[in-house]
């Protein structure tokens, strides 16, 4: 066994240090030998992280950190919604539940009905872990490269981005998980093409996207929508997808989808959207 927090953040780095020299062996080293592992082996139904590697029962916060934070390190390098949905698993479940009343963060213990009622805050490391993972999710929310805009995790969020040296005030209101129902608006002092992509949760049966109220054309692409038009200020984007009961397998299958459920067996979780209610 060894400690996940010391091996992962390690890992973190190493995604940093492919953003800064482009060596492919260290992607090929992320993606092929950790990341896929710590999926399948190190990493909970909720996206929670064992503290000790490979069996632990104990989750770590920062060890879910640390793998929220590599998911969007993956993410910066790939732009793949996969690492996005993962990171938001381990957000909405994993990071929220680890939290405390008084807001710190620390341990909990994995039991096969759910986690224990006895809890280790750990006021020494997972604090500070805990709220920098807060403002890593802020930093990815949205995203913008030149003349595209990336709109990651749906959440009530005003800020100001830039596209290729045009400044833009950015706003979103929505109620999700909840409901899927997501309200974007923006200010800009003069009109500008670009292209925003929209991630699309990987369980959503359906959506629609439209602009001032009226549908857009576009290209759905690895779990992306993405469409291009000339800006306006004021000019507004409705995202809506339904938020329902769905069922997955331990690796984030929708059973329903690819599994004949009354015959086979496996392992699986109740989610109402990105929520998972039971397992």
């Amino acid at each position: 066994q060894y400690h996940s927090h010391s091996f992962m953040n390690t890992l973190v780095g190493v995604a940093m240090l492919y953003r800064q020299t482009g060596d492919e062996k260290y992607f090929d080293l992320l993606q092929k030998d950790y990341w896929q592992g710590i999926f399948r082996y190190g990493r909970r139904f909720d996206g929670g992280i064992a503290e000790f590697f490979p069996t632990d029962l104990r989750t770590e916060g920062c060890s879910l950190v640390d793998w929220l934070r590599l998911n969007l390190q993956m993410w910066q390098i790939t732009q793949q919604a996969v690492y996005l949905d993962e990171a938001e698993r381990t957000w909405l479940n994993a990071l929220n539940f680890h939290q405390t009343g008084n807001g710190a963060f620390g341990h909990a213990t994995l039991t096969p009905t759910g986690y224990d009622a006895e809890y280790s805050e750990s006021w020494w490391c997972c604090l500070m872990h805990g709220l920098y993972a807060y403002s890593e999710i802020v930093n990815n929310t949205v995203v913008a490269r030149e003349n595209d805009l990336w709109i990651n995790f749906y959440t009530p969020i005003k800020c100001q981005i830039d596209i290729n040296g045009n400044p833009i005030e950015f706003s979103m209101k929505t109620d999700y998980p909840a409901q899927g129902n997501i309200s974007m608006g923006f200010s800009l002092k003069k009109k500008l093409d670009f292209a925003v992509h929209l991630r699309i949760p990987k369980w959503a049966d359906e959506w629609h996207v439209a602009v001032n109220g009226q549908p857009v054309d576009g290209r759905y692409s690895n779990s992306t929508f993405i469409f291009s038009r000339t800006w306006s200020s004021g000019d507004k984007i409705e995202l809506t997808f339904p938020v329902t009961l769905h069922i997955q397998d331990e690796s984030g299958n929708e059973v329903l989808h690819t599994r004949r459920f009354y015959r086979d067996s496996f392992q699986g979780y109740l989610l109402h959207g990105p929520l998972i209610l039971a397992a």
